[in-house]
């Protein structure tokens, strides 16, 4: 197994590093339209999260159908009111996580130069 090493720098030495700079790329239009721009974001968004869900989904299916969980058992579940809250909240994410891009604005064409950061 290799080992990691790590350098300690000298703290007398210049460094030549920066701050980290947030980018414009929320704001950028790639596509030459911010809304169709958002909408492939939107809809990038919304197929992995689909995905991921989808596969998560088959997964626990298959281990309830080894514990003796039925299908019909799941489609007859009843949550109580703490998993709706909690539901509520998690969806609220979701909406966000994969809807938001729709109210982005974008006011960048993809061509425009970069702006200085002094």
């Amino acid at each position: 197994m290799a080992t990691r090493t790590t350098m300690k720098l000298d703290s007398k030495r210049p460094t030549y590093a920066s701050d980290y700079l947030k980018g414009d790329s929320e704001r950028v239009t790639f596509l030459g339209n911010p809304v169709l721009d958002n909408v492939i974001t939107t809809l990038v968004a919304l197929s992995s999260e689909m995905w991921a869900d989808r596969r998560r989904d088959r997964v626990v299916e298959r281990l309830l159908a080894e514990k003796g969980i039925t299908r019909e058992m799941i489609e007859n579940y009843r949550p109580t009111a703490e998993d709706e809250a909690e539901w509520q909240e998690e969806r609220n994410r979701f909406i966000q996580a994969t809807l938001g891009p729709l109210l982005r604005e974008s006011t960048i064409p993809l061509s425009a130069d970069y702006p200085d950061q002094d």
